[in-house]
């Protein structure tokens, strides 16, 4: 039976830095990860976002023990690659390359195993891919697979149930990589399209999230990502929902018309949809149209400010970008989403005190609707119902706390995926007991070709300090502190003999591979 679960992850941004299109510094806070239960099941999970500018980044712990690698989140790519040991020439970032030496569950994929487009090297029985990106960067890996779950800033700060719904994930081991991704603070990417590839596609499969969606919540100095739906209280308006027109692949949507304060640029709307048409993409910090339609767009911008729109050339002082028009796109369904002058001007200069536009004219067809395209709204991307939903946010962590915090029954907007129970204020006793006491169970799985009665699968388990008394509250209270400690379990080698074992076999995921499940006796 699938988890009613909901994730949310912190995101964290890259600062742009020269042209102001791609971007490359953390700045990092420190904030406890907070967790939402509902008659003691768990909803969702809830990670603070910290300032920052650009594209943004989740927090991944990979292998066991588990090592922490950051990834941009890119809603425009399939898979998910970090550079691990021996990476040639590959830069410095947030933290170390991923070491595969180090997890005892890490299985490098033979040429037999390879996925997708993963290509077999014959002479080393490796499977390798190569990714290239439009503004020239490119990345080479391998093909790994090994335990991975989300979390927060460290493992301290992240819950116990990120833990719990870990899985066995495909991902690339880059070894090589070129420009953006060497610069990058960030150590990797995370492709987030409709690939079955994906984390999202993975855990739905796996039977962890309900439904195969998620949901991105940019603000300029923060943000929150949901895994699983989304949040409505972080919503101003309800959300309206226009049709995602492949079930694979990119988010693509159909856009009528743009308009630029009330006025249509006056582009018929089969003009959009040529070549791969209209994408939302995260991945990409600005948005790109067509070069076709400029012409239109510029003649009604002209008329409205009296400016010549030349992203290259137009700057404007900060006190003037309040004054400039709200630029309006419309979806099918005549759904609109609304680009304020704040998200669609970028900072520039050394003291970020002017600004110049960051919609480009540079695409020979379609466009890509960027980061800044989804600044300041939640954006659901639903693959379960084909469709994607915009609703204008204040997606900072520290207002959607405040609305949970409240004493009061806040209303829900429509099409909300579960309901809010105010926090009941009460007496809190910060007393902590002596003895830490196991929350995680041992995470070894057996493999399928056990050889031995005598062998062990390794793993490891989660212990942590509990409060004397049970808390609904412990914002004041001294954190919590964790451990993760090595376990093991007897692997049975007779194939006929279950005992012991939780399930037989596991069920079919979605390369139809199963492993034999096991749990200590």
């Amino acid at each position: 039976k699938a988890s009613v679960l909901f994730i949310a992850i912190a995101l964290f941004f890259q600062i742009p830095s020269g042209d102001g299109k791609h971007a490359l510094k953390l700045t990092r806070g420190n904030h406890r990860a907070k967790r939402n239960l509902e008659n003691g099941e768990l909803k969702f999970e809830e990670v603070p976002l910290v300032p920052g500018y650009g594209t943004h980044i989740a927090y991944l712990y990979i292998g066991t023990p588990p090592q922490r690698q950051s990834v941009i989140i890119d809603t425009g790519s399939h898979l998910t690659a970090i550079p691990c040991t021996g990476c040639s020439n590959c830069g410095t970032h947030t933290d170390s390359y991923w070491k595969i030496e180090s997890s005892s569950t890490a299985n490098i994929s033979g040429c037999k195993n390879c996925l997708n487009n993963f290509q077999c090297l014959s002479n080393e029985d490796k499977c390798y891919i190569s990714q290239s990106y439009s503004e020239g960067s490119s990345w080479s890996a391998y093909q790994v697979t090994d335990k991975l779950f989300t979390g927060s800033l460290s493992i301290a700060d992240t819950s116990s149930e990120d833990f719990d719904f870990s899985l066995e994930f495909m991902f690339g081991c880059i070894v090589k990589q070129t420009k953006l991704f060497v610069t990058q603070l960030a150590d990797g990417i995370m492709g987030m399209s409709q690939m079955e590839t994906t984390l999202v596609q993975q855990l739905y499969s796996k039977n962890i999230l309900k439904e195969a969606s998620f949901s991105l919540c940019f603000d300029k100095d923060g943000g929150t990502m949901v895994l699983g739906g989304s949040e409505p209280l972080l919503w101003e308006k309800d959300m309206v929902f226009t049709t995602s027109l492949h079930s694979t692949g990119w988010f693509t949507v159909e856009l009528l018309d743009i308009r630029v304060g009330e006025d249509s640029i006056g582009v018929k709307s089969n003009i959009f949809q040529k070549g791969r048409g209209i994408i939302v993409d995260s991945g990409t910090t600005e948005t790109y149209l067509a070069r076709s339609i400029a012409p239109n767009f510029n003649k009604v911008w002209e008329k409205i400010t009296g400016l010549n729109y030349n992203p290259d050339t137009l700057v404007v002082k900060a006190d003037d970008v309040p004054n400039l028009p709200t630029i309006t796109f419309v979806f099918g369904g005549n759904k609109e989403v609304q680009m304020k002058p704040e998200t669609y001007m970028t900072t520039t200069g050394s003291k970020y005190d002017y600004y110049s536009p960051g919609i480009f004219f540079e695409e020979s067809s379609g466009g890509i609707l960027g980061a800044n395209f989804m600044r300041n709204h939640d954006v659901l991307f639903d693959q379960t119902n084909m469709r994607i939903g915009f609703a204008p946010a204040q997606c900072m962590f520290e207002d959607l706390q405040a609305k949970k915090n409240a004493t009061v029954t806040t209303p829900m907007p429509t099409n909300s995926y579960h309901t809010f129970s105010p926090t009941i204020t009460s007496t809190v006793n910060c007393e902590i007991e002596d003895e830490m006491e196991i929350i995680g169970t041992c995470n070894a799985t057996c493999p399928s070709n056990t050889k031995t009665s005598a062998e062990k699968a390794k793993g490891v388990e989660i212990w942590s300090q509990q409060y004397v008394t049970a808390q609904t509250d412990t914002s004041n209270c001294q954190q919590l502190q964790k451990e993760f400690r090595p376990c093991s379990i007897e692997c049975d080698s007779d194939e006929n003999d279950y005992s012991g074992c939780t399930t037989a076999w596991s069920s079919c995921d979605v390369y139809c591979k199963q492993y034999r499940r096991s749990s200590s006796k």
